[in-house]
């Protein structure tokens, strides 16, 4: 299992919603006051060897999606974006591919801070891979 392919699935749901995504560490304009989102894997873990001692090839980590919007008087447009990304990655949804199947843990939505002329939201979902 890779972590490209834990990606790959999570970053298929999420183009579900038509808002532009800016990918990890991939080449992006933003199209001035639009909205768009910014995707990151934090992280990824190893699980622990099983209780037998037999070697485990599960994994765990975080993905991040941070909405990146007009910084324009208003919270509504990135609160909304937030909670569409926060419906789309319920706790135990799950998405197969390649033979890799990912299940979310848990989602939640963190504090907004302000980047440049962009009001910024990151919703960071828990993954577990398998």
């Amino acid at each position: 299992m890779t972590v490209a392919t834990v990606s790959e699935i999570l970053a298929t749901r999420l183009a579900t919603l038509s808002i532009p995504i800016e990918p990890e560490n991939g080449k992006y304009t933003p199209v001035a006051g639009a909205t768009y989102l910014r995707e990151t894997m934090l992280g990824d873990f190893t699980q622990h060897r099983a209780v037998a001692g037999g070697a485990r090839s599960n994994r765990t980590g975080l993905w991040q999606v941070t909405v990146m919007a007009a910084k324009d008087g208003t919270r509504k447009p990135g609160r909304l974006a937030a909670e569409q990304i926060e419906a789309l990655f319920p706790a135990a949804w799950r998405g197969t591919k390649a033979g890799v199947t990912v299940a979310v843990r848990q989602t939640t939505i963190g504090p907004s801070f302000v980047v440049g002329d962009r009001y910024a939201i990151p919703i960071t979902v828990d993954w577990f891979a398998a």
